[in-house]
């Protein structure tokens, strides 16, 4: 007992040192690389997110299985190539329409949104855009004919190393 009294910090330092090494490798295994800033590769998740608003209420529709979409587009008559983030609009006798789910919700459900599809509303969901930013993008992206590439998005003014990083796994091509 006497031996530890006099060893400062003695277990805490261990458990701190301990904490310390696996921040650093977490940090290291999210940032490594080559790039200025880190590069997370968004791969789609393997559900299928689907919304259907019918009669002012919508739902979100998780489809796992490509038998599960089979199904779902024969239930509601669709033609069109179901892709996670697709909002389907049913109309009483029309063929239903299309849109995309909202940024919040896209987020929510970790589907990125799309810098050449989203409206306003979409990307100022996204963390640190905001309004005035979100037009930036729209902007830019009516200027250059969309974007080529996520990175390209660091052209935007007001994006840099902190916002893009923020928004990298949130955003798509689409």
């Amino acid at each position: 007992m006497a031996g530890e009294k006099n060893r400062p910090g003695g277990a805490r330092n261990s458990i701190l040192y301990l904490a310390l090494l696996c921040l650093v490798y977490y940090l290291a295994s999210v940032y490594g690389g080559d790039a200025p800033y880190p590069v997370r590769e968004v791969k789609s998740p393997a559900n299928i997110y689907v919304e259907v608003e019918d009669e002012g209420s919508a739902a979100v529709r998780v489809l796992r299985t490509p038998s599960e979409v089979g199904e779902f587009r024969a239930a509601y008559g669709i033609e069109k190539e179901i892709e996670s983030g697709l909002k389907i609009i049913l109309n009483d006798d029309k063929a239903p329409g299309y849109g995309r789910i909202s940024g919040p919700r896209s987020i929510s459900l970790g589907v990125p949104i799309g810098l050449n599809s989203a409206g306003p509303s979409d990307l100022a969901a996204l963390p640190g855009i905001g309004d005035e930013l979100a037009g930036r993008i729209i902007s830019y992206r009516e200027e250059n004919g969309g974007f080529t590439s996520i990175s390209e998005l660091m052209e935007v003014k007001g994006i840099g190393d902190k916002k893009f990083a923020a928004v990298i796994g949130l955003v798509s091509l689409d």
